[in-house]
C-alpha cells in the first residue's frame, strides 16, 4: 500500500481519494504510471510552467532574504467518480495565509446577482422552445487561464509532495494568478469579461456586469459568470 509521512497532512477527503485511487489501480481502472497521483502532479506542474504561471529559482539571500515566502501544497482528488473513467487530478495551491500585501490591492471580483440568475431561469423555457440550448459548465483551471500578470511578486516554497524532485533550495516565483492568491479571482474575471466583450461581442446589462448579452441577428445569447462557472 502507498503510504508516506505526508499522509498525516491530508484531509479526510484527500485520504478517501487516496484510498479510492489505490483501489481503482488494483482493479485496473486507473492505469497511470508510477505511484498514485505522481503523473497528475507532474502534469499540473509542467502545465503551469509552460503557461508561464511561475518559474523556479534557487533561493538567494541577497535577492529573496527580505521577502515573505509562502508555503504551497498540491491538492489531490479523484475526478469523475460516478463515471466509467475516473481519473487522478492534482492542483497546486499557494497557502497565502495572513497575506498582508493584499491590503493595498483589489481582491474582490464581481459575481452574478440573484436577480440575473432568476431572469435566465425565467427565460429558459421560452428560449428552449425556440431551439436554443441552456447549459452550465465548470471552466477547468480558470484562475491559471488569466492573461494578466500579478502586480506584485509572490514567492513560495515547493510543495512537500514534489520537493524531492528538485535541487535543495529551489523556490517558486509566481508570475500569474494561481489558486490561493488573494487577487487571482479578480484577474480571472478581467480575462473572462474581456473575452466576452471583445471576442464574442457581448454587452453587459445596465445593472449587472456579470450578465452579458449578444443580440446580433441569429446569434442571440445570454451568459453569466459565477467565479469559474458559466451559465
Amino acid at each position: 500500500q502507498y503510504l508516506t509521512a505526508l499522509d498525516s497532512f491530508l484531509s479526510s477527503k484527500e485520504k478517501g481519494d487516496l484510498e479510492l485511487s489505490l483501489k481503482l489501480r488494483r482493479d485496473g481502472i486507473i492505469t497511470d504510471p508510477g505511484l498514485p497521483f505522481q503523473a497528475s502532479d507532474k502534469k499540473e506542474i509542467d502545465s503551469l510552467v509552460a503557461r508561464g504561471v511561475f518559474a523556479f529559482e534557487q533561493f538567494d539571500d541577497s535577492k529573496h532574504g527580505g521577502e515573505r515566502i509562502f508555503k504551497s501544497r498540491i491538492v489531490r482528488e479523484v475526478k469523475g467518480k460516478a463515471t466509467p473513467t475516473p481519473f487522478e487530478k492534482s492542483r497546486l495551491v499557494i497557502q497565502a495565509y495572513n497575506d498582508y500585501g493584499k491590503e493595498v490591492i483589489l481582491t474582490q471580483s464581481p459575481t452574478i446577482q440573484r436577480a440575473s440568475q432568476r431572469l435566465i431561469i425565467a427565460l429558459a423555457p421560452t428560449l428552449m422552445k425556440l431551439g436554443m440550448t441552456l447549459w452550465i459548465r465548470d471552466i477547468t483551471q480558470a484562475y491559471t487561464q488569466s492573461t494578466t500578470l500579478l502586480q506584485r511578486r509572490i514567492l513560495a516554497y515547493l510543495p512537500r509532495e514534489i520537493e524531492e524532485l528538485y535541487p535543495k533550495g529551489t523556490i517558486m516565483i509566481v508570475l500569474k494568478p494561481l489558486y490561493g492568491i488573494a487577487e487571482a479571482g479578480t484577474h480571472w474575471w478581467a480575462t473572462y469579461f474581456k473575452h466576452h466583450r471583445e471576442k464574442l461581442h457581448m454587452t453587459t446589462s445596465t445593472y449587472d456586469p456579470c450578465l452579458l448579452i449578444a443580440t446580433a441577428k441569429e446569434k442571440f445569447a445570454i451568459a453569466s459568470q459565477i467565479i469559474d462557472l458559466q451559465l
